[in-house]
């Protein structure tokens, strides 16, 4: 039995093959949450998405301990505080009322490139470089890699 085309779940193991060398160099990483996302990134950021709109922003999602946003100011307010930054998405949360929604998207395709990745993985991804000049602004967070629990 095939699922549906649009129930295909996301490759993580072949996006990650071609965004490791993003994923270790980008100042922050970010994605919408759960188990997968987490332990195939490697380590993670921020988790942004509208179903963390009950947590004051930049709070720490409980069972991971990673900061929350669902604000896009939020999202512009990362891109403008790191020099350089990678966003991955699983295509099921993207442009969603509860996930990665089209107000975030429009922040992030604002200042991000998105990275050619083939549409049956089922990922969206968005990195930024501004390279050396990003000052620390007074309302930058601080954030802090969570690393994923190796097996």
């Amino acid at each position: 039995n095939e699922r549906p085309r649009g129930m295909n779940p996301p490759q993580w193991d072949r996006a990650v093959s071609r965004l490791q060398p993003l994923i270790d160099s980008a100042d922050v990483v970010v994605t919408t949450g759960g188990a997968p996302p987490f332990y195939y990134l490697g380590r993670v950021h921020v988790l942004a998405a509208e179903y963390f709109s009950h947590q004051s922003e930049f709070s720490d999602a409980r069972r991971l301990g990673v900061p929350t946003i669902s604000a896009p100011a939020s999202l512009d307010q990362i891109i403008r505080c790191n020099e350089s930054g990678l966003v991955v998405i699983p295509g099921g949360h993207w442009g969603n009322d509860w996930g990665f929604t089209e107000e975030m998207i429009e922040v992030l395709q604002a200042s991000a490139q998105p990275i050619d990745l083939p549409e049956e993985w089922r990922i969206r991804a968005y990195t930024w470089a501004h390279g050396a000049d990003v000052r620390e602004e007074a309302d930058c967070p601080v954030l802090e890699a969570r690393q994923a629990p190796r097996l």
